[in-house]
């Protein structure tokens, strides 16, 4: 049973022209404050779903949590003949930093998913969109391999390596295993995600036969029959009119920057391509491979002593780039198997394809373009192997059994070790830190990452600005899953603007942090909104701060139920789809949560609301159905006022333009005495319920109603999981902690 301290309350009904004073009396009970996280709301948010409606709860397994300096590793152990060694222990492995200091193992682990796997079938986004709630979260438990990424890289392949890679990527399905999650991705002039995750054969091959692009690669301009050097303009100092050669050297040098800008651009949208998927893959626990099926792109563009009057026109190095992709894969646990798709194969100068261009270049020329060409293929493995070996993956290359290949990655990374460590004497200054891990145990080969970036969670959430990272989570072709976050549309509010769409959002508490200020304890959130139009191409973007002071209690309770928000989107007539993120501002992590919006929701969003609001009412007034017995009107009031024991008060007051709460009685003690004025006197709590006091009463109603003179009102509804707001009367932050507090003792959530 709940019993609250003694608190003073008077009730205030100030009129046009004097002020009446009503006792209300000493308000009975105990000791016990209510304790939790002020629930913080949009204005107009939309009344919550039954408890039967709720979006499933995200439960990562760990408290709100600051983001720590701990640097994990995935290790895969196999001995000579290729196998997994799965009987290491931690006094066989040590872990070496930069400048060789031995780093002290926090954590060790085997993960045998092949030992541990079940036929459990893995459920789906469709299946979870079926039941009317929307995840980024998929849901991968008792697998026999890790969650896999195919990504057909059409931006880097011609056409003939695109049909190579389907030959084999078919093959593999042959004997993948049966409950292996795979998602199918298509890299063109954009990313599309052809197929999420599914382990049907049927729809995995569907989605590698939909999965080739018509590309156009630019050449060498040495290579290029087509260019200044190999046209009739390339012509030699003797016969040469006055200014030709120098003209020649010019376009030269211009073509070597034009052919370094090109590969610019398949750079960038590859490196930005493989950090999107890592983003998109970073809520999804443990280890994930990613296969990358290209011809790649050269680690760097060397200086051109062949043509041009510039040797250093368009070089370029891709070094760092790369690494910063590397490091967002390893930091999100998944490695990268790039499988070159030129396999064994003859130089492309004697290829039928080829013939053609050959023949119209010069002969003395074909030695120097095989050259190239082989060194071309090292220098793009170069790149594969860099970001196979910062990220524990392994490259696959001059074979043509690129099944085989794929098959033994997958065999490999269902078995691995997870390390993880302390950084000794690190500078988190941002720069690359090398790892090296040794075993003491012969004949055992260990594949991991080969470093990460020094970045701490401030650092993080300092590189960009808040707003510019939720521009950056709307813009991106895939959403991020670093926060967890599940909705479900629901009814818009009363007083929602036409086009206007109510979601309630459950936000993964196991992602966010928590900022001690003092003696409070902090969340800190923004969220913002975007929608798209059929092309996707362009959205509007809308952002709001989510602030919350949370109790030790309140983190507890949030650990299971996830952190609820209603989010309103203003969406138009095109509107397709609607993207929700959410940053956690201390460590700059972001989620995000696309939702597909159906044109019937548009049609109820395009029309006005069924029932107006009620303004009739002249006079001040607070309605609780739950205080008031059948015959009692709602009673005529304009403020409360709370008096604490040392003199303090605190006022709840709508005669204004607002509901505010202002004072300096704090919210810990003004909360429980409103609690007692409106539910006490029927309710209490038993078995964690709030339950009628007489055995033949009704449910609590758990609603509160606010009129001012205008006849503006503010309805505040406790029923849900958490305190919603609508009407037309606004409501100030104090009053929202108030009814958070309020929300909780109603809940029986107490200390």
């Amino acid at each position: 049973m709940c019993n609250w301290g003694f608190f003073a309350v008077i009730a205030c009904l100030r009129g046009d022209v004097r002020t009446w004073v009503c006792a209300l009396g000493l308000l009975a009970a105990g000791t016990i404050a209510a304790t939790g996280a002020a629930q913080t709301a949009p204005p107009n948010s939309a009344p919550a779903p039954s408890a039967g409606q709720q979006p499933q709860s995200l439960q990562s397994g760990y408290v709100l949590k600051v983001k720590t300096r701990l640097v994990s590793l995935d290790v895969v152990a196999t001995d000579s003949h290729g196998n997994v060694v799965r009987d290491l222990k931690p006094e066989e492995l040590q872990i070496l930093a930069q400048h060789n200091e031995k780093q002290e193992i926090a954590q060790f682990e085997f993960i045998d998913r092949l030992g541990s796997a079940s036929s459990s079938k893995t459920p789906t986004a469709t299946e979870s969109a079926s039941k009317g709630v929307y995840s980024n979260q998929a849901l991968f438990e008792h697998l026999t391999t890790p969650p896999t990424v195919l990504l057909m890289d059409a931006l880097n392949s011609p056409m003939e390596s695109q049909m190579q890679a389907r030959i084999h990527m078919l093959r593999l399905l042959q004997t993948l295993p049966a409950n292996t999650p795979v998602a199918v991705f298509l890299l063109g002039n954009t990313l599309r995600l052809v197929q999420g995750f599914t382990s049907n054969p049927a729809v995995l091959r569907a989605a590698i036969d939909r999965s080739i692009n018509p590309t156009t690669i630019e050449q060498d301009p040495r290579d290029d029959t087509d260019s200044v050097e190999n046209s009739d303009l390339d012509i030699t100092d003797e016969g040469s009119l006055p200014g030709e050669t120098v003209l020649v050297q010019s376009l030269e040098d211009f073509e070597k920057e034009h052919y370094a800008s090109t590969m610019d651009v398949r750079v960038q949208g590859t490196l930005d391509t493989l950090t999107a998927i890592a983003r998109f893959l970073s809520g999804v626990p443990g280890r994930k491979n990613l296969i990358w099926l290209s011809e790649s792109f050269p680690f760097f563009i060397a200086p051109n002593t062949d043509t041009g009057n510039d040797t250093f026109a368009g070089i370029r190095n891709y070094g760092d780039r790369i690494e910063a992709a590397a490091d967002a894969l390893t930091d999100a646990q998944v490695a990268v198997y790039p499988l070159d798709l030129r396999g064994l194969q003859t130089p492309q100068l004697f290829t039928a394809s080829q013939q053609v261009n050959a023949a119209r270049g010069r002969p003395t020329q074909m030695g120097g373009q095989i050259r190239r060409e082989q060194y071309a293929q090292i220098l793009a493995q170069d790149t594969m192997n860099a970001l196979a070996n910062e990220t524990g993956g392994k490259t696959c290359a001059n074979t043509n059994d690129l099944s085989g290949c794929v098959q033994k990655a997958l065999d490999n990374s269902s078995s691995y070790y997870e390390l993880a460590f302390y950084p000794r004497d690190v500078k988190w200054n941002g720069e690359f830190q090398r790892i090296e891990v040794k075993t003491s145990r012969r004949g055992v080969k260990l594949i991991y990452r080969r470093g990460y970036f020094a970045v701490d969670g401030d650092m993080l959430a300092k590189v960009q600005k808040p707003e510019d990272r939720l521009y950056q989570a709307c813009s991106d072709p895939l959403p991020s899953t670093a926060i967890g976050l599940a909705a479900r549309p629901v009814p818009p509010p009363g007083s929602a603007q036409k086009y206007e769409l109510a979601y309630l959002l459950s936000i993964g508490s196991g992602e966010v942090s928590v900022v001690q200020t003092g003696e409070s304890r902090e969340i800190r959130l923004q969220v913002a909104t975007c929608d798209f139009g059929a092309k996707g191409d362009s959205f509007r973007f809308l952002t709001q701060t989510m602030t919350q002071k949370i109790s030790e209690d309140a983190v507890k309770f949030r650990q299971s139920e996830g952190i609820p928000q209603i989010v309103l989107v203003k969406a138009s007539p095109h509107t397709q789809r609607v993207r929700i993120a959410v940053l956690d501002e201390p460590t700059g992590l972001v989620g995000a949560l696309d939702i597909p919006v159906p044109p019937e929701e548009l049609e109820k969003a395009a029309a006005p609301p069924a029932v107006p609001l009620v303004r009739a009412a002249a006079i001040p007034v607070l309605e609780v159905p739950d205080k008031q017995t059948a015959q009692s009107q709602p009673k005529p009031m304009g403020a409360l006022i709370f008096h604490g024991p040392s003199g303090e008060s605190g006022t709840l007051d709508w005669n204004g333009d607002a509901l505010i709460y202002q004072g300096d009685l704090d919210i810990e003690q003004s909360a429980p005495a409103f609690f007692s004025y409106a539910f006490g006197a029927k309710y209490q709590c038993q078995s964690g319920n709030l339950v009628s006091i007489d055995s033949a009463g009704s449910e609590p109603k758990l609603q509160v109603t606010f009129r001012n003179h205008d006849g503006k009102i503010a309805v505040v509804d406790l029923k849900g999981v958490e305190p919603q707001y609508s009407g037309d009367l606004p409501v100030n932050s104090e009053v929202k902690a108030l009814f958070g507090r309020v929300w909780q003792l109603s809940h029986c959530v107490l200390k």
